[in-house]
């Protein structure tokens, strides 16, 4: 049962842990250059970035369950740690 749980919560701390880094806007950057690198090589990239202009940043998404889905799975992983060093050792 302990181990079923910490892979559970593992689970959530890991979700939650890549929805932080997301919505911490780590790959805004990145997508900008990307779009800026393909509309400066294709054809119909520079067609529309003459038409349009400049490109637009791109904002991270915003969610509201992250800190509680991280929160959730760091405390049971914590508790099942210490109850499987207890239980176990």
């Amino acid at each position: 049962m302990i181990n079923h749980t910490f892979l559970a919560s593992l689970t959530f701390t890991i979700v939650g842990a890549i929805l932080f880094v997301v919505q911490g806007g780590l790959f805004n950057g990145i997508a900008y250059s990307f779009k800026r690198f393909f509309a400066r090589v294709t054809k119909n990239g520079t067609y529309a970035y003459e038409l349009d202009g400049d490109l637009e940043f791109v904002q991270a998404p915003s969610y509201t369950f992250t800190y509680p889905l991280l929160l959730a799975g760091l405390i049971g992983c914590i508790i099942t740690t210490i109850l499987s060093l207890v239980f176990y050792l």
